[in-house]
Order: C-alpha cells, then structure tokens, then sequence
C-alpha cells in the first residue's frame, strides 16, 4: 500500500511539474509538435523531454524503493529511440490526451503501451 501511495504521489508530482512554454505549461500538443518538426533543435527537445520523465521516474524509484512495477516496465535491453517512438506513437494515436501537461502525456503513454502485466 505504501509503494502505491508514493507511486501515485510521484506521478501527481510529475504531472504538474512542467515546465513554462510561452507563458503556459509544456502541454502533450507542444511536445507533438516538437516531436513532429525535422529540424534538430526540436528533435532534442522531444527526445530530452521524454527521455527525462522516463530516467527521472526510474531513477526516483531506484532512490525511494518504489517499486516500477505500479508504473510501467520498460524492457531490458530497450534504448532511447525506442521509448521516444513509444510516445510518439501514443500520441499520434490518442489526440485527446494532447490538453494534459506534457509529462503526464509521457507517463501515460508509457504506463498504456508497456505496462508491466
């Protein structure tokens, strides 16, 4: 019951810990877009954006005892890209989730499409 406690207290903490864009928060729409553009500087921001909610939630788990488990699993052996095209792919699929602060987005999309059953 505890790690579950921590483990949604570390994902509503995460959801409104976006950062400012242009005055408003860092939504799922901004990181599509970033996602979608094919000049490099956009291409960084999308793949540090989501990279970072991803090694911050491991590396909060491995520091606190959380068991990931509650969250998502990513697989042994998985690299960056395949975790970016993960929530990529999400996004594309689920527009509806794009109004949600970007972080939520990626938790979201990673506890939906590599949950850990």
């Amino acid at each position: 019951m505890t790690n579950i406690k921590l483990t949604l207290g570390l994902v509503f903490g995460l959801s409104f810990s976006g950062v400012l864009f242009a005055g408003n928060f860092f939504i799922g729409h901004h990181l599509k877009h970033a996602c979608s553009a094919e000049e490099q500087y956009s291409m960084g921001i999308c793949k540090g954006f989501i990279m970072a909610v991803h090694d911050s939630l491991l590396g909060y788990s491995n520091y606190a005892e959380v068991d990931m488990n509650d969250i998502f699993c990513t697989p042994e052996g998985v690299d960056s890209d395949h975790v970016v095209d993960t929530v990529t792919q999400y996004m594309e699929k689920h527009p509806e989730d794009l109004a949600y602060i970007a972080s939520q987005v990626v938790i979201i999309a990673l506890q939906r499409k590599v949950p850990c059953n």
